[in-house]
């Protein structure tokens, strides 16, 4: 996020005629830019252009009583770190805090996931974890399926939210960086407000990746978030 070496050379760039447009696909987005760089002279080319999911025309998978709740992250063996940044940890765990409470609750995690969190899992027989690749009618057929979307994590939105928001399933995310652009709480998902979410900002309004470290962040508001996120988990199984 520190492109102070390369700033004269970004702006230099975006200004010439071969630059028809810049899409940012948030309002974040474009003012994360318009607050890192001198824009004279390409300000006019900013256009936001929003990230977005075709809605779905497909019926809900009838099911027994139970109450599945869905967590989609990465396979991507590469970027196996990244599933701290999307919560996996204080979604698995709150989800281990409430089930005690119902008798008809499962999680799926469909993500690759640390072995610190596959070892705290293994006991409860009504996690399933799914860490290959599956095919479009395989993923469509597990949101068909999904009851909850718990998503709560650090990162800027993603298209799995999207996803679960195209088939009609009830989203927790994080109220951080652009989510709040396509989630307004208890409208259409709820969102957690987390501790101090200065921390996890440049001054630029950049995500800050380079704090010291971010995982230390994280750790500072992980109970907070296990706690919210529980509450709103209840809320939508009672409701």
């Amino acid at each position: 996020c520190n492109i102070y070496w390369v700033k004269k050379i970004i702006s230099k760039t975006l200004r010439i005629n071969e630059c028809k447009g810049i899409l940012p696909w948030s309002n974040w987005g474009a003012n994360t830019l318009l607050n890192s760089i001198d824009c004279t002279g390409f300000k006019d080319k900013i256009k936001v252009v929003r990230y977005t999911v075709s809605p779905k025309k497909i019926k809900k998978i009838q099911k027994k009583s139970n109450i599945r709740m869905l967590f989609v992250g990465s396979i991507n063996q590469c970027g196996k770190m990244r599933e701290m940044y999307k919560g996996l940890n204080e979604n698995v765990e709150a989800f281990i805090q409430i089930q005690d409470k119902y008798d008809n609750l499962e999680l799926v995690i469909r993500s690759s996931v640390p072995t610190e969190i596959r070892e705290r899992i293994s006991k409860y027989p009504n996690i399933k974890i799914i860490d290959y690749l599956l095919s479009p009618t395989q993923l469509e057929e597990l949101y068909l399926s999904a009851d909850i979307f718990p998503h709560v994590g650090y990162e800027a939105l993603n298209l799995s939210t999207l996803e679960a928001m195209s088939y009609g399933i009830p989203v927790i995310a994080t109220n951080l960086y652009n989510i709040p652009e396509a989630i307004t709480h208890m409208k259409n998902g709820m969102l957690i407000d987390l501790p101090n979410p200065k921390l996890l900002y440049t001054k630029n309004g950049c995500p800050n990746e380079y704090a010291n470290p971010p995982t230390d962040v994280f750790k500072k508001f992980r109970s907070t978030i296990i706690e919210k996120t529980k509450e709103s988990m209840i809320k939508l199984i009672e409701d």
